[in-house]
């Protein structure tokens, strides 16, 4: 009981400093602070708040009465969705992976894109006449310039599509005939890239006749071919 008096005792005796404390202003402080001294005003400071805060229990860690046991832990807590799991460590890290570049995400086939994105090239020729209607209605010299940029690199992207089809179809109709004479009996053949290059020039050929273009076509390329040419040549002039 002794003892418990004065733990009693001392608590209100540090309350009533406490309260004193509280009174006094900052000039009242700073002169008892220089009459004690900073290092014993300090510890009764440090004192005043050890009293003032409240014991802190310590964090009971669950253990396991037996080492083949799993851990049992509280069920008054709620678990949480992504809870770690004592004696388990989450060693897999979240990879960040590119479906174009990942073979998870399966090969690539050109043709099953085209039929299912098909309906890409329709929204593009939608634009492509709301571009022409633009360019025809707009005055403005920047703005109808830009249109028309837009319009030649719309133009050009067809262009190139419509080539990239000519030749896929072109590959793909040879394959059609050749698999035809190896069931006749005859030897495979199996086209080399010059081969290749060249069953493509006679049919864009075959193409520009039909339109009627072919002679300005050849003509056109004689010209580039006469110009490289002649950058070749050394230069004869005094």
């Amino acid at each position: 009981m002794e003892s418990t008096d004065q733990d009693v005792t001392g608590t209100d005796k540090m309350d009533v400093i406490r309260e004193e404390l509280s009174q006094l202003t900052a000039e009242e402080m700073q002169t008892l602070k220089e009459k004690m001294g900073l290092k014993a005003f300090r510890k009764i400071l440090s004192n005043l708040t050890k009293t003032q805060e409240p014991a802190k229990h310590p964090l009971k860690i669950p253990r396991r009465e037996n080492k083949n046991r799993p851990t049992e832990i509280s069920s008054k807590r709620k678990v949480g969705f992504l809870r770690k799991i004592p004696g388990i460590s989450s060693g897999r890290k979240r990879v960040a992976r590119d479906p174009r570049f990942d073979d998870l995400s399966g090969t690539f086939r050109e043709d099953i894109f085209e039929r299912d994105y098909g309906f890409l090239t329709d929204l593009k020729s939608q634009e492509k006449r709301k571009l022409h209607k633009m360019l025809k209605k707009e005055k403005h010299v920047e703005k109808k310039a830009k249109l028309r940029q837009l319009l030649n690199r719309m133009e050009q992207q067809e262009k190139v599509t419509e080539e990239k089809k000519r030749k896929k179809k072109l590959e793909k109709e040879w394959k059609q005939k050749e698999k035809e004479r190896v069931q006749e009996g005859k030897a495979p053949f199996f086209l080399k890239k010059s081969d290749k290059k060249t069953l493509e020039l006679a049919d864009k050929y075959r193409i520009l006749k039909e339109k009627g273009t072919l002679n300005n076509f050849l003509q056109k390329k004689r010209k580039k071919k006469a110009s490289k040419e002649r950058k070749r040549l050394p230069n004869l002039s005094p």
